[in-house]
């Protein structure tokens, strides 16, 4: 595995896919920042998904990026305990099973937003579980 640490914005990276965040219902500002970058197409993306449980995942076209898919993954927004690290930590590997599944090559990842967003425990296990993984593809953590 390649990992990459960039200063570029995950919008502006030429990749595969990017992994972004969102809530169950696309509503926090986050997506709204993705609706920004990849267009009003995205809505009617939203409108046929309607909502994504915490711990699933969808993958969607990304219109207007420089990337062809977007993983949008719901993640949860704490870590109290061993149970909620443990969850995170399958999510996260879940996100890299469908990668691979997919055949991406590429993925960006906005680590400087996750942190923001979610915490540097969220980061931390992001990190954890890609130390894990044997891949051949090349990541760019976005700062």
């Amino acid at each position: 595995m390649d990992i990459r640490v960039v200063g570029e914005s995950i919008f502006d990276i030429e990749s595969d896919c990017i992994l972004y965040f969102v809530d169950n219902a696309f509503t926090n500002k986050d997506t709204l920042e993705l609706v920004e970058q990849c267009g009003n197409r995205i809505l009617n993306t939203f409108s046929k998904i309607s909502s994504i449980p915490t711990g699933d995942l969808k993958i969607v076209p990304a219109f207007d990026l420089k990337a062809d898919y977007i993983i949008l993954s719901v993640i949860p927004k704490s870590i109290e305990n061993d149970e909620d690290r443990h969850f995170l930590k399958e999510i996260f590997y879940k996100i890299m099973e469908n990668f691979e599944k997919y055949e991406f090559n590429t993925l960006a990842v906005d680590i400087k937003r996750l942190n923001d967003s979610y915490g540097k425990k969220h980061c931390d296990i992001f990190k954890e579980c890609l130390r894990n993984l044997d891949m051949d593809i090349v990541i760019f953590l976005c700062k």
